[in-house]
């Protein structure tokens, strides 16, 4: 009999881009498992050696958790303390991310040996991050939007070679079904007939949100822990740890405030409450102590 599948989580890495001092800034990013029980190790290692290096809070002995809890660790006089684990998802973002990406890599399958027009330059896609996202690209609205974007993208190529090393020019596009103004920018990296190689990235804005509002991202991850009532492991501490790959969250974030209110007036086993944004490649990420709100450190 073949052993039983284990869940694995949706792909989705913890990034950041590094500026070298000698060289270009190029993306750091780190494939972190799939498989849930992998991956809450993982994020365990990476909150431990958070507490240790910006809180000056020990722990080893990091194991997978009995039920309720996802992980267990000792701090050094022995004292145990068990982990509940839960994501904090931005659905939008995310939305997008797959929208640039899915477009991005269909727009160079489809212009092919048209983007040899722009050896030698950078050519970036920009949009402002906000909603309503185009559709599926392999949808019929899709293809459209797909049809429009290569069409100009094309046009710009025709007339590339005119364009000056370390100079830069743009044209706005507008696909259709629905409507959505992308910016064209074109950087000359090298000067025009040099065989060297082009790249082609779609980037812009996150998601416009109100600045002094919650987005109820880490709330409603909150509230989902807590409406499991799960019994308090009698002979631990037990925490929750949220984190999310998506973006971090500063201290003042409205979402922590809100969160904290919530946790203020519900019932819930928890002990203490942290936030968690892994960084890429390194055995920590940002932190931020949730509740409560009157720890000492």
């Amino acid at each position: 009999m073949s052993e039983r599948a284990r869940p694995q989580k949706p792909l989705r890495n913890p990034s950041h881009v590094a500026f070298p001092k000698g060289g270009a800034p190029y993306p750091v990013v780190e494939q972190l498992p799939r498989e849930q029980e992998d991956l809450e190790l993982a994020l365990g290692r990476k909150f431990i050696g958070a507490l240790c290096h910006f809180n000056g809070i020990q722990f080893g002995e990091l194991t997978r958790g009995a039920e309720p809890a996802d992980l267990a660790c000792r701090s050094p006089d022995g004292t145990a303390t068990e982990l509940q684990i839960v994501e904090v998802i931005d659905q939008e973002l995310r939305e997008l991310r797959h929208m640039r990406s899915t477009y991005r890599d269909a727009l160079v399958e489809k212009l092919g040996d048209v983007l040899r027009l722009f050896s030698g330059c950078q050519v970036s896609l920009v949009d402002s991050g906000d909603p309503p996202y185009l559709p599926n690209v392999n949808s019929k609205n899709g293809r459209e939007c797909l049809r429009l974007l290569a069409a100009d993208i094309q046009k710009v190529g025709a007339e590339i070679d005119t364009l000056e090393a370390e100079k830069i020019r743009s044209r706005r596009t507008q696909t259709r079904y629905p409507e959505r103004e992308v910016v064209i920018l074109v950087e000359r990296v090298c000067p025009a007939g040099e065989a060297v190689p082009f790249g082609l990235e779609w980037t812009g804005g996150g998601p416009w949100y109100r600045s002094g509002i919650s987005r109820g991202l880490l709330p409603a991850a909150v509230r989902s822990k807590i409406d499991k009532q799960y019994t308090k492991p009698a002979s631990a501490r037990f925490w929750l740890l949220t984190y999310s790959v998506d973006s971090p969250l500063r201290e003042d974030d409205p979402d922590i405030a809100e969160s904290q209110r919530l946790l203020e007036a519900s019932l819930h086993p928890f002990d203490e409450v942290w936030f968690l944004y892994p960084y890429a490649d390194r055995e920590l990420g940002a932190l931020v102590h949730v509740w409560p709100t009157n720890r000492d450190g």
